[in-house]
């Protein structure tokens, strides 16, 4: 899958911004060990492939020490549950406002890998093996997150494929085994 934003050809581009803006862009590239350009390509990439897509979904950031709490209180059925109603419906809505197609390459690479990059929801890295695609989620918020993660991207695979991909659920662990028959 390529990543988005990376034509390969670069150009100059002019902008105007505040000398103090300026300023707390060329302390954060000095801060992090790059340089001042390679620190506003990652800004705009972020905005372009995942603060649009936040933003849409009108989703909330939340300290891991105020979600870990709300988790703990729901059982693995409302997870599930929650999950599987969801999926479907916010992904599609969203790769729909976008123009993404639906194929399992526009799920994975403008949806599932820039959540993956920039949410804290997961970590996802994906392989190609043949005809098939498997993928991982990986996180750090126990089984129950798991659950809720399954049948979310069961849902949202299901909705824009029609299909169920094969799903493995670990404590911090989703693996998904997609087929070659699914528009890849």
């Amino acid at each position: 899958m390529q990543r988005l934003g990376n034509s390969g050809r670069f150009v100059h581009v002019s902008a105007r911004i505040p000398e103090s803006r300026r300023q707390e862009l060329v302390s954060e590239a000095n801060r992090q060990g790059i340089n001042f350009n390679a620190l506003v390509n990652r800004v705009l990439n972020k905005y372009l492939e995942f603060d649009m897509l936040s933003e849409h979904e009108h989703s909330i950031t939340l300290d891991r020490r105020i979600f870990s709490p709300i988790l703990d209180r729901m059982t693995e059925e409302d997870m599930k549950n929650l999950g599987k109603r969801l999926g479907p419906r916010l992904t599609r809505e969203t790769l729909e406002f976008f123009d993404v197609e639906f194929t399992l390459d526009g799920l994975v690479s403008r949806y599932l890998e820039p959540m993956g990059r920039y949410s804290g929801r997961f970590r996802f890295n994906s392989t190609s093996r043949g005809l098939g695609l498997k993928g991982v989620l990986e996180h750090d918020y126990g089984r129950k997150w798991s659950v809720f993660l399954a049948e979310y991207t069961s849902g949202i695979v299901k909705s824009i494929l029609g299909t169920e991909p094969r799903i493995e659920v670990e404590d911090d662990l989703v693996k998904i085994r997609f087929d070659g028959s699914m528009g890849i």
